[in-house]
């Protein structure tokens, strides 16, 4: 089965290269990979552009439309059954895609996700997350994240990514909009999904998480929860908030035993990572994997735009 890869560009120029290597670094290599740009003002298109392989097509943004709206453009633009997402910053372990596409066998599956190790800005793993448990897809489990679809880890079929697609209207939280939305509808439910205790991903957890980024989530969460669940659901929406702000704030143990949280806390804190060495090494073969193209033009710091207006991996769009 071939896969597509989308990634979204939106000013990821000091990370972009790495998800790119990550993609070329795969055991699995019947893919192609879709890079849409929307409307970076630094170096992120260039990067793009300057990859010279025939199974990568760029698309160009000319407005920042945010990246629900790019998400479904990627879901469009996908030419194979299989789509694998993630996000411009991360980085693929060299074995995702092989390990994630062999489940999609089961017809009943329509979305494989897996764990994580993160990483800070400075690629140091730091812990691993979705090691244990089994996900619950309900109003109730999503609304709480009991479903444990880490977003950027997911491969889908194109057909079930056709009937749900993501609302553009929410700019933060639009994974989670879109879970609640198919669980409500039923179209989605816990036999359609596989979740690989495996890490397969490593998801960036830098400088870029701040309390603002936070304080705007969760306005778009209560949106969600408001939206989709029942009064018995939205009383509980209060534990996200803490859940969210406790990790972004690291709020003290003294504050978590006060309010008898402590067991709770617990349970979400990510596990540590006893492979550390192993997902090291997986990670030093992805940064030292070469990209046609890419690689020249990092040492030159310049790109031939003209090299690419002939040829049908670039063009423009909305």
């Amino acid at each position: 089965m071939s896969i597509s890869i989308g990634i979204p560009i939106y000013n990821t120029a000091k990370f972009l290269p790495d998800a790119i290597r990550s993609v070329f670094a795969q055991t699995y290599q019947d893919w192609e990979l879709i890079l849409v740009d929307d409307g970076s003002t630094d170096r992120s298109l260039e990067i793009a552009l300057s990859i010279d392989d025939p199974r990568v097509r760029v698309i160009a943004g000319k407005q920042n439309r945010r990246l629900a709206y790019r998400l479904n453009q990627l879901i469009r633009e996908s030419k194979f059954d299989m789509i694998a997402r993630m996000d411009a910053d991360d980085i693929m372990f060299p074995n995702r895609l092989e390990t994630e596409i062999q489940y999609f066998t089961d017809q009943k599956i329509n979305i494989v996700c897996s764990a994580a190790c993160t990483i800070n800005d400075e690629n140091k793993i730091k812990a691993i997350r979705n090691t244990k448990g089994s996900p619950n897809i309900s109003p109730f489990g999503v609304a709480l994240h009991q479903h444990l679809l880490l977003h950027p880890t997911m491969m889908v079929r194109r057909q079930w990514y056709l009937e749900n697609q993501y609302d553009p209207e929410y700019h933060v939280a639009e994974d989670l909009e879109l879970f609640l939305r198919s669980t409500v509808n039923g179209n989605l439910n816990t036999s359609m999904v596989q979740l690989i205790h495996q890490p397969l991903l490593f998801y960036r957890e830098g400088k870029s998480q701040n309390l603002a980024k936070t304080l705007l989530w969760n306005r778009f969460l209560h949106r969600v929860v408001t939206t989709y669940c029942t009064p018995k659901t939205f009383k509980l929406f209060q534990r996200i908030i803490i859940r969210s702000l406790w990790t972004t704030r690291n709020l003290t143990s003294e504050f978590a035993a006060r309010f008898n949280l402590l067991p709770w806390f617990k349970r979400l804190r990510a596990s540590s990572v006893d492979n550390i060495d192993l997902y090291q090494r997986d990670l030093q073969t992805v940064l030292q994997t070469r990209v046609s193209g890419m690689d020249e033009y990092l040492v030159t710091n310049s790109l031939p735009y003209q090299k690419f207006n002939t040829t049908n991996k670039y063009r423009k769009s909305a």
